[in-house]
């Protein structure tokens, strides 16, 4: 069994318990690799203030796991690791981006990050 459990302050955890039981009366089915899952999201909302770059990532358990970044529902070309890093932001890169985390026929979609330019004013 894996739980995952959020304490409140941004830190997720993860447990993974495996129940100790006695010799099987039946040879031992093979286990499934686990996965995917993401324990921890994106964040909800950036503003990449006086930054050049936008930097976004998720962390996720299992094997083999394929990533694909996704801004306003449409695939981002070559955006297909645990982590998407963009130089030179415009207000152009605003909008909604999300991850879709897959394991063959499994995939999970992250919640979506609203990023959008905010700009210093000036007094």
């Amino acid at each position: 069994m894996i739980c995952v459990e959020d304490d409140g302050n941004g830190k997720m955890m993860v447990y993974h318990w495996d129940r100790q039981l006695p010799a099987p009366l039946h040879p031992p089915r093979q286990r499934q690799a686990v996965g995917p899952v993401i324990v921890t999201q994106p964040p909800k909302i950036v503003h990449p203030l006086d930054k050049s770059s936008l930097d976004l990532s998720v962390i996720t358990v299992g094997e083999n796991l394929s990533f694909q970044w996704y801004k306003n529902g449409a695939a981002i070309s070559g955006a297909t690791s645990d982590s998407f890093h963009k130089d030179n932001v415009t207000a152009a890169d605003n909008g909604n981006y999300t991850v879709t985390v897959s394991k063959g026929t499994t995939s999970l979609t992250s919640t979506a990050t609203a990023v959008s330019l905010v700009y210093p004013s000036i007094h």
